[in-house]
């Protein structure tokens, strides 16, 4: 860590789909309370276990986060008896609102910003939202067009008094998230930022997921690794580019931009990871 500077890794946040009770049971021994557990979805999660897994996780006193998507959603009644079971069993206040990985919407909200104008939020207790930032660009989606939908993400949520804030994609390399953080920072120098870092996983794990998720294989260095059969059953821990990212952003960091580790269905590894890395140990868990 660099002294006298705010560390990406002050306010982090963790993500996983469904973890099990015993799982959350677990962080509970490894990382503080309070802490945001993103719970994540996919077409074929089932509505009830997410509101059931986000009741774990707030009993185990730490904050859920759900990630609602909005072409998931087959009507508005779904999402209006949705969000009010959140607010009522969970009492949600952050959600993640994103469109979806659907390639049509199964209702009425084709996005997450039509979930957004729909004034639903606010009226089931949403305060704050995330929406999501693609540091490395989007395979499907031109550099303007993201720019023009984040902002009218962020201008909407404002004009509904709900404060929004941005969480990105993950990426391997420092240096694309710090030239996206100064444009967004230029745009939105108050909007708080979580900066996606993938946690601890194996090689052969991390480049399937960078495909799915349509991020960019780093161009050096772990590019290398991942054409060596030798290195696939090893495994890669975001140390490096979180010093990276500390270094670069320097005391412009502040306090804004904090890193969101997605855990990769491996929760117990990513949360003994960030354990050790917020005691001070580089690498808890190394390239074995």
């Amino acid at each position: 860590m660099i002294a006298d500077r705010i560390s990406v890794m002050h306010g982090w946040s963790i993500e996983s789909t469904l973890p099990k009770k015993s799982e959350v049971e677990n962080l509970a021994e490894l990382v503080p309370a309070g802490t945001e557990v993103y719970l994540s979805t996919l077409p074929h999660v089932i509505l009830d276990q997410q509101i059931e897994t986000a009741h774990i996780v707030r009993v185990n006193g730490f904050e859920p986060v759900l990630h609602v998507a909005a072409r998931y959603f087959t009507s508005r009644t779904e999402l209006v008896g949705y969000l009010a079971r959140a607010n009522r069993e969970i009492g949600s206040e952050n959600m993640l609102i994103i469109g979806g990985d659907a390639d049509r919407p199964n209702g009425e909200f084709g996005s997450a910003l039509s979930l957004i104008e729909s004034g639903l939020l606010t009226d089931y207790g949403i305060r704050r939202i995330g929406v999501a930032g693609y540091p490395d660009g989007h395979p499907k989606i031109s550099e303007n067009a993201l720019i023009e939908a984040l902002s009218a993400k962020i201008e909407t949520a404002r004009n509904a008094g709900i404060e929004p804030h941005i969480t990105t994609q993950f990426c391997f390399e420092a240096g694309p998230i710090l030239g996206w953080l100064e444009d967004i920072r230029g745009r939105w120098p108050d909007v708080a930022v979580k900066v996606g870092i993938a946690g601890p996983t194996g090689f052969k794990t991390l480049l399937k997921f960078a495909v799915r998720c349509g991020v960019k294989t780093p161009r050096t260095g772990l590019a290398q690794k991942l054409t060596m059969a030798a290195q696939i059953a090893k495994t890669f821990t975001p140390g490096a580019l979180l010093d990276d990212l500390d270094a670069g952003l320097g005391e412009w960091n502040g306090g804004g931009i904090s890193a969101h580790f997605f855990s990769f269905a491996d929760w117990k590894k990513t949360a003994s990871w960030i354990a050790g890395r917020l005691a001070g140990k580089s690498e808890l868990i190394g390239a074995a």
